[in-house]
């Protein structure tokens, strides 16, 4: 089995161009790219500390919903917290 890992650091204005970039690679809707699902983490780049890992049906959604760009409760996110 074949796995990816995609490492990025980005500030809040690089935020929408990364979720862009995300679709791009993987989106659920396309017959070529790479799996739409997969395992993600989100962690601080000054300490490494590990902030949050997650599992994600798609990954694009998902992002976006994490990092406030799209509407979602916050139980359901972590947005406060990254």
């Amino acid at each position: 089995m074949f796995g990816t890992v995609i490492i990025d650091a980005y500030s809040k204005d690089e935020t929408e161009a990364l979720a862009n970039a995300i679709d791009d690679i993987c989106c659920p809707n396309d017959n070529y790219g790479w799996a739409s699902a997969g395992i993600y983490c989100f962690w601080d780049y000054n300490t490494h500390e590990v902030l949050y890992i997650g599992l994600a049906s798609d990954l694009y959604e998902r992002f976006r919903q994490h990092n406030g760009l799209l509407p979602m409760q916050n139980e359901g996110c972590k947005y406060e917290q990254i």
